[in-house]
């Protein structure tokens, strides 16, 4: 996918994917369709206001959707929602197979809002005998559900489970993929991969882009991001009056004032964006609604990737945030597998189809940054999909791939070749590609450990040799002359950053001293970066807000962990507060407000400090409101023994509606004999921190 989390359209993307759950547990009362032909495309009327803010969307299907009936009958879009609103346009896409000849065709099923009349009648395809059709569905807001004429849904509808209908794992209520679902893909896909087998069904060659290396595919890590193979390149034109029309050549002469809306896809990035200005042809097929044209589609996309797409292969991850169970957000095979099969890909199996984090972070790190160096002088000039997430397309791929980076949860590369310069509002306005690094020209993949259920947690600032020298505090107020992602997040399973509980690890180096024998004490300074998280303002307490016995105001555990640096840290930071804020967004404020914080937050920053090889963490409260009596202090946590020196004490006040950071300095001695290991250090009581951050992060 490829919307920002930036723009304010997008960022409801993120809230309303982890609400997926709360809109599935409902039943909309829809009245049934009236039958409609290519004479009349008119639907039932509706009283229910629209709503420009809801992200979560109800997509009522016609009975025998995969007939030619079906097929021409608009697929209603139920109010609140609209196709008038970027963020609630909906799409869909049918692939029709000839078992008898292994043709191909492509047939675009019109959106259209409940209770208007389409701006002109779909065109009625044929279907040949015995013909396999299946129907793709995107989606430019949160959550799309499918539903039958009777309000029921995937799970539910006799209509749907017989159309093969999926929008999520399927047997589980409430569950959803987000933007995208299908019918019959699977069924659609063994009948056409079959024809390939047979001969029938001939997949074009890819062919070499300008660099004269091949061209790229839905499954290259040139090009995936966090989310691969999601949405369709279908487009609609929307009309003056709020009704939508088929992206014909015959209704664009009928409607020259008509806008063209389509939906925000990788495989569009890929077909209508990519391919043009690499000097590649996309494999493309004729299309029955607007005869005489041919044009690409997921299904054909993915066909070919399946077909020709050389290792490595960007098959969807288990970390995908599609595939994330909807309740809990927890990695699932089962459903990793279903999104799979929808897209025409193998399940999760050992080597190349594990779906695990680490190689597909590597490939992005190592594929990714060569091809966008390699066309930066044809992309910089071409116009940004996204102006909130580059100011020109090339800038929008770098962005685009830091933050699928980020929203995967990978850790940090070795060597991170892509830098972005970003403006206030988070959007890149230059970005620079450095492929070589010492004694080499290539990109080095990052040899971090992580399986993707694990917490990574890291230390600040070490000073040895009985050094008692304090580290001055520094409110974090620079903002960030650039966007590095070598952010050690505290990465849970979720790429989409809910977390549900943060824990600090225990490292195990050992301190030791060159001799035999001797007893050794070392003083160490530890940099403890506390983070104060303030929401009250927005209308709602934040989650962990704990009564304080000692004060007539809130009292909550502020974000506490010790990181390497302070601009990895400030990024965490700025990510807690965004999940705060759009759990509790509602009537008194809005995703919008998050995002502006998120805008704020995303400025701080500070210098980097060594890697310690100590643990030392420290948990500070702070009061709320803030204000000149409620400077936090320390609480018990701290490694070892506190010595004078320093302590989170030194925080600065915090002032509401802020995201901010202060280095506090806490002295800790320690003692070890020489070649024994230190004692380890206490693990502090992981705190369960309620968030959502549902996806999307671009394209």
């Amino acid at each position: 996918m490829y919307t920002s989390l930036k723009t304010a359209a997008s960022l409801f993307l993120l809230a309303a994917q982890a609400q997926a759950k709360f809109v599935n547990q409902t039943t909309l009362a829809i009245s049934p369709t009236s039958a409609t032909t290519s004479a009349t495309a008119t639907s039932t009327a509706v009283t229910t206001a629209l709503n420009a803010t809801v992200l979560d969307c109800f997509l009522t299907l016609p009975a025998d959707p995969l007939s030619a009936t079906g097929l021409s009958t608009p697929f209603l879009l139920q109010p609140p929602c609209s196709q008038t609103v970027a963020t609630q346009q909906s799409f869909a896409e049918a692939a029709i197979y000839d078992p008898a000849t292994g043709d191909i065709t492509i047939y675009h099923p019109l959106v259209l809002d409940a209770g208007k009349t389409a701006g002109a009648p779909p065109v009625v395809p044929t279907l040949p005998a015995g013909a396999v059709v299946a129907l793709w569905f995107g989606f430019n807001g949160g959550v799309l559900q499918l539903l039958d004429t009777n309000g029921k849904d995937t799970n539910t509808s006799p209509v749907l489970k017989g159309a093969g209908c999926i929008n999520g794992l399927a047997g589980v209520q409430g569950d959803v993929f987000g933007q995208v679902s299908w019918c019959n893909a699977q069924p659609w896909f063994e009948a056409a991969n079959a024809g390939i087998a047979a001969g029938k069904t001939v997949i074009p060659p890819l062919g070499n882009d300008h660099l004269g290396n091949p061209c790229p595919t839905s499954r290259s890590f040139e090009l995936v991001d966090a989310c691969p193979s999601d949405n369709v390149p279908t487009q609609y034109l929307l009309l003056a009056d709020g009704s939508t029309a088929q992206d014909t050549a015959a209704n664009r002469a009928a409607n020259p004032d008509a806008t063209v809306i389509n939906n925000a896809s990788d495989e569009a990035l890929l077909t209508n964006i990519l391919d043009p200005l690499i000097g590649c042809t996309p494999y493309v097929a004729p299309y029955v609604d607007n005869p005489g044209t041919s044009g690409p589609a997921l299904a054909l996309s993915e066909l070919q990737a399946n077909a020709l797409q050389a290792a490595p292969i960007g098959l969807v991850p288990l970390n995908d945030p599609d595939t994330l169970l909807t309740n809990g957000g927890t990695v699932s095979t089962d459903k990793t597998n279903q999104y799979r099969l929808g897209v025409n890909q193998p399940v999760v199996a050992a080597g190349a189809d594990s779906g695990a984090l680490l190689p597909y972070c590597d490939s992005m790190v190592a594929v990714a940054p060569p091809f966008l160096k390699g066309f930066e002088s044809v992309f910089i000039t071409q116009t940004t999909p996204d102006a909130c997430v580059g100011n020109n397309l090339f800038t929008f791929l770098c962005e685009r791939y830091l933050m699928s980076l980020t929203q995967l949860t990978c850790p940090p590369a070795a060597f991170q070749p892509v830098v972005c310069q970003v403006d206030g509002n988070g959007a890149a306005t230059s970005c620079v590609i450095t492929l070589a690094t010492t004694n080499s020209t290539t990109t080095k993949p990052s040899t971090t450990s992580l399986a993707a259920t694990s917490l990574a947690t890291t230390v600040a600032k070490i000073v040895t040799a009985n050094s008692t020298t304090a580290l001055s505090t520094t409110a974090l107020t620079t903002p960030l002359p650039t966007k590095v992602l070598n952010t050690t997040l505290l990465a849970t399973s979720l790429p989409t950053k809910i977390l549900t509980s943060l824990a600090t690890t225990t490292p195990t180096t050992s301190l030791t001293t060159q001799t035999t024998s001797t007893q050794t004490t070392t003083t160490i300074i530890v940099e403890v970066v506390t983070f104060f998280i303030f929401t009250l303002s927005l209308g709602g307490a934040p989650p962990g807000v704990l009564p304080n016995p000692n004060s007539s105001n809130l009292e909550f555990i502020v974000l506490e962990e010790v990181f390497v640096d302070l601009p990895s840290a400030a990024s965490a930071a700025c990510t807690h507060q965004f999940n705060s804020c759009v759990s509790l967004a509602g009537s008194a404020f809005s995703g919008t407000d998050c995002l502006s914080q998120l805008n704020s937050c995303t400025g701080v920053a500070s210098t980097a400090s060594a890697t310690a090889s100590t643990p030392a963490t420290l948990t500070v409260a702070a009061t709320v409101p803030a204000s000149s009596a409620s400077t936090p202090t320390a609480v018990s946590g701290v490694v070892a023994t506190p010595v004078a020196g320093g302590g989170a004490g030194s925080c600065p006040v915090v002032p509401a509606l802020t995201v901010s950071a202060c280095t506090a300095v806490q002295t800790v001695t320690v003692t070890a004999i020489s070649g024994a290991s230190g004692a380890a250090a206490p693990t502090l009581a992981a705190r369960g921190f309620h968030g959502h951050l549902k996806k999307r992060v671009l394209f």
